[in-house]
Formats: C-alpha cells, sequence, structure tokens
C-alpha cells in the first residue's frame, strides 16, 4: 500500500495507519485538499465512509470476495452521481478452477471473467433467487453487454464458472496435474486435520476450552443425537445417508485419508476420530453460524435436521469427491488455524 501510495503521490489509509486521530487527519487532509483526488487505501476505509463526492473506486488486482467487492465499490457514487468501480488485473490473470472455493470467491471469480452481465452475477449472489436482475433498459448498463436488457432476468437462468463436468485427458502432463492439484487439496486438509488431532472442535468451533477428546466431551451427545437422526432418517427413507465408498462411515473422512475399511492395509483404525461432525455440528451451533453457512456455501436450513442431512451429501472439495460435511470441516479447519 505504501508502494502504491508513493507512486500516486497520495495519502495511504490502512487499519494500521495509527490512533483514531492520526486516521481522522489522513482523511481531513485528504478531503480538504483540493489539488490531491486520490487516496490509497485498503478496506478499513470502509468504516463509516459516507464522502458524496467519490467519483471512482480501482482495485489493483483481483478481489477476493464479492460481498467485500460490492461494499468497496459502493464507496462510490453515494451523491447519486454516475460513478465506476474499475479492477486492475494481471493480464495473466484467469479464473481459479482448479481448487475449492467458497460462494463468496466464487461469484467474485465469476463476475470478474466478465462473460456475464455483471449486475446479474452480483445480483445472483446478494440477492433472493426471485428478485435476480441483469441489466435493464432505463438503468446504467454493466460493461459486459454495454445495452440493456429488455426483458427481466428469467429466475431460473443462473450464471455460473465454465467447469467441464467431464475433463477429457489428452496429454499425460495434464493428467499429472490435475492430480497433483486434487493431492494439494487432499494434503492440507490432513495437514489440518493433524494438528488438531486430539482436542474437542465441538468446543473449538464454540470459544470454549477444547484440551479434551472429543469422545470424553460432556457435550457430545448433542452432535451424537444429531447424526444419529439424520442416519435414522435417511434409514426411514430407505436411503443411504452418505453415498457407499464416499467417505468413512465411522468418522466419516475421506477414504483416501482414512483406510481403516480396507482390509489390506495395515491402519486398522481412522487416525482422526471424532472430529468432522463435532466440528460441522459446533459451525452450525455457534453464534453466527448460520450467516457463516450463507456466505460460504449459500445455504440455509430451517432446522437442525436439514442441515445434518445436508452433511451427508455428495460433493467436491478441490476435484476429490467427498461429502459436504468434509468441505465444512476443511473450510472451518483453515479459519481455526
Amino acid at each position: 500500500m505504501a508502494l502504491l501510495a508513493n507512486t500516486l503521490g497520495c495519502p495511504s489509509y490502512t487499519s494500521e495507519s495509527g490512533s483514531d486521530e492520526e486516521k481522522a487527519a489522513i482523511l481531513s487532509g485528504w478531503l480538504s485538499n483540493p489539488d490531491q483526488p486520490a487516496i490509497a487505501a485498503t478496506s478499513a476505509l470502509g468504516i463509516g465512509f459516507d464522502y458524496p463526492h467519490v467519483r471512482w473506486v480501482v482495485h489493483v488486482n483481483a478481489p477476493d470476495e464479492v460481498s467485500a467487492f460490492s461494499q468497496e465499490s459502493g464507496r462510490a457514487g453515494r451523491d447519486g452521481g454516475k460513478a465506476s468501480s474499475i479492477v486492475m488485473l494481471s493480464a495473466t490473470w484467469k479464473p481459479q478452477l482448479d481448487q475449492p472455493l467458497s460462494p463468496d470467491r466464487e461469484a467474485m471469480q465469476l463476475y470478474l471473467t466478465q462473460r456475464y452481465c455483471s449486475q446479474g452475477v452480483l445480483s445472483q449472489f446478494l440477492d433472493a433467487q426471485p428478485d435476480w436482475r441483469w441489466c435493464i433498459a432505463g438503468e446504467e448498463v454493466c460493461q459486459v453487454y454495454r445495452e440493456p436488457h429488455t426483458k427481466a432476468q428469467p429466475q431460473d437462468l443462473a450464471f455460473a464458472l465454465e467447469t467441464p463436468t467431464v475433463i477429457v485427458f489428452t496429454r499425460p502432463e495434464e493428467v499429472l496435474r490435475q492430480d497433483y492439484a486434487r493431492d494439494q487439496v487432499l494434503n492440507s486438509y490432513e495437514r489440518d486435520l493433524q494438528t488438531m488431532v486430539g482436542s474437542c472442535l465441538y468446543y473449538r468451533v464454540k470459544g470454549r476450552s477444547f484440551e479434551h477428546a472429543a469422545h470424553k466431551c460432556s457435550q457430545r451427545f448433542h452432535w451424537i443425537n444429531g447424526k444419529n437422526k439424520a442416519y435414522q432418517t435417511r434409514k426411514g427413507e430407505d436411503k443411504d445417508w452418505i453415498e457407499q465408498y464416499v467417505a468413512c462411515w465411522n468418522y466419516y473422512q475421506p477414504q483416501d485419508i482414512c483406510r481403516a475399511a480396507d482390509l489390506e492395509h495395515e491402519e486398522t483404525e481412522c487416525r482422526f476420530l471424532d472430529m468432522v461432525i463435532p466440528i460441522c455440528y459446533g459451525v452450525y451451533k455457534q453464534v453466527g453460524g448460520p450467516e457463516w453457512l450463507q456466505k460460504h456455501f449459500r445455504r440455509s436450513f430451517k432446522t437442525e435436521l436439514e442441515y445434518m442431512l445436508w452433511l451427508g451429501e455428495t460433493a467436491s472439495l478441490g476435484g476429490n469427491e467427498y461429502i459436504q460435511a468434509n468441505c465444512v470441516a476443511a473450510l472451518a479447519l483453515v479459519e481455526l488455524g
């Protein structure tokens, strides 16, 4: 940020710019100087930002998440006048198709591809489905289409990154690249699990003392009962809670990690006991849990049972076939670390 400010010859504003008084002085100096049109800032500038004369917000490099990007872009044009949001990308930038992304990050990648109406992409993430809308006549149009749509966006039209559902490998090095990418995701998940072995992740997520093992937790029956209800519900529907060969039925780890079920393997017990379900249950029960799930998975759940049933559904994590519980656990472990 300092380098950018020096290049532009303008003040800079970050969370480390000093005390509240010092930060206020930086803003006052910028606002009172008609010869200084720019300020280099991080997202720290967003708190209480309500200056009506800002005409441009320029992001240097790709923003991470749509939720933050939309707020940052919204700092321009607060007087109702025309304003611009500009993103400066490297010429080599490409969407991240080879790694797991939260819905927030995926929406940002989708926006940056500029393949679909920018307003439509933002609306798809920020609004409820009945309110999805793209650029229409009478509004400022985005840079993608440049011409407004004459009809409202169909409610069943959803935009998505163009990830091929069937991959045809034509070269050996591409096969190795894909395998390497999947292995990296699995290895990262396994390392994060290893750092938490022996601790109660249910309590860890809830911010309580977690030095005890999960199977000795005084509240272990909360997540055990939740898991059992999901299992019994699917059994009553003559369905499996988890598809065969996707995850271990004892501790719900991917079978690439838990090989105890393989009679020819030296492992006879999973190394990561009672970690997946406790952390997933803790995520749901923690303060702000529903908002966290909505942000990262774009899902809301009316009941605990509905959430527990969803955890057993097959999902993809970096191209590996896991269950939703592994995806929740992997992301939560990263944040806990």
